[in-house]
């Protein structure tokens, strides 16, 4: 089935998280739904023994509404159900009552994938529509390797799109084990998530458990890297850090995912990916992305993936000694809490906290000073 670019781009905006409305034309009068959701073999409780904050597996449901022209109409009400290949099943449980319109919520603690199981996600909307997933396999483990670290100077285009500045930076790289075989064809999807440091300036007792805070958001490193076909010879470039990082003198890390995915959900990714660089070239009209949803017994469109990954995590901290040279502490944060400070300068906790992010005044147990 085609659906016409309007929507692709929708699904695009999803999956890299935004969550403010956002307007648009659409000439299809049928409301789409769009679905984001993933398993791993990386359960609720086996986080507890990684350096990475405990999650559930969701699922989240939004409708475009070419009727009100505004994206982001979280689905409530819906059942959604987990099934496997051997009649097993597990129901997600609906977050509107915690405030969370649209989520759907694994709440079984154990759940992790089975390497020899495969899984169909089953949803029922409110008013009766049925969609289902294909049944997905799971596919190769990951790849074993390190995570490497190298201090370079890159030329970049600022934000104007006009200038090119050097910028000096970490590259995070990622190389594969010694003696890792390159014969099995690997596909793999990279994200990383950041904590930093958020330190209330003038607050100056240092027992204070509201001076210091830990915000974790998305959004400063949202990209998505896709590597596949990996050799041991080679080093594989996942991102750029940028040292000018406005929290770095706080401490910061990087929570690095890698998802060992399937052939054809690496494709959907690549097609994401492809539309988002077009659309920022002025170039024609990308083609329709893939999907592994279809509806059941009714016509209305569905987009979005349900991912089966293997999955391995990275934590990397940033440390000054990585560096050739001393960051200094940046001026216009000291500024931002010397005439008429806001009540954060003197409490962290009531630091503003991102879309999808959030903050603690507990240290986390993986956070080195």
């Amino acid at each position: 089935m085609k659906y016409n670019l309007t929507l692709i781009l929708l699904v695009q905006l999803l999956f890299l998280s935004c969550v403010e409305n956002f307007s648009f034309e659409s000439e299809d009068e049928q409301q789409a739904l769009i679905v984001e959701g993933f398993i791993t073999n990386i359960s609720y409780n086996d986080a507890a023994s990684l350096p990475m904050d405990a999650r559930n597996f969701e699922v989240r449901l939004k409708m475009t509404s070419p009727v009100t022209n505004v994206l982001d109409r979280p689905v409530v009400y819906a059942e959604v159900k987990l099934v496997d290949d051997t009649g097993n099943c597990w129901d997600y449980t609906d977050w509107s009552i915690n405030l969370r319109p649209g989520v759907y919520v694994l709440e079984d603690n154990d759940f992790r994938i089975q390497p020899d199981r495969m899984y169909q996600l089953q949803i029922v909307l409110g008013d009766g529509r049925r969609y289902e997933s294909e049944f997905e396999s799971v596919p190769a483990p990951t790849t074993p390797g390190q995570l490497i670290t190298e201090q370079i100077v890159r030329r970049q285009l600022l934000e104007d799109e006009t200038t090119i500045t050097d910028v000096d930076g970490l590259l995070l790289k990622y190389k594969l084990d010694p003696g890792v075989s390159s014969d099995e064809v690997t596909y793999n999807v990279w994200d990383f998530t950041t904590t930093y440091g958020y330190l209330a300036l003038n607050n100056r007792d240092n027992s204070s458990p509201v001076r210091k805070c830990w915000m974790t958001t998305i959004y400063d490193h949202s990209q998505i890297t896709l590597t596949d076909h990996m050799q041991p010879e080679l080093d594989y470039e996942l991102m750029f850090f940028d040292v000018g990082h406005q929290w770095l003198p706080e401490g910061i890390s990087l929570l690095v995912n890698q998802h060992s995915v399937s052939k054809d959900f690496y494709q959907f990714r690549e097609d994401l990916q492809a539309q988002e660089e077009q659309s920022q070239l002025f170039a024609p009209p990308p083609y329709n992305a893939s999907t592994n949803f279809y509806p059941v017994d009714h016509n209305f469109p569905v987009f979005g993936y349900f991912e089966v990954a293997n999955q391995n995590v990275f934590r990397w901290i940033f440390s000054p000694e990585m560096l050739d040279f001393v960051i200094p502490y940046p001026a216009w944060m000291q500024a931002g809490c010397d005439a008429r400070p806001p009540p954060e300068c003197f409490n962290c906790t009531l630091a503003s906290v991102p879309p999808r992010g959030y903050l603690t005044n507990v240290k986390p147990d993986w956070w080195v000073d």
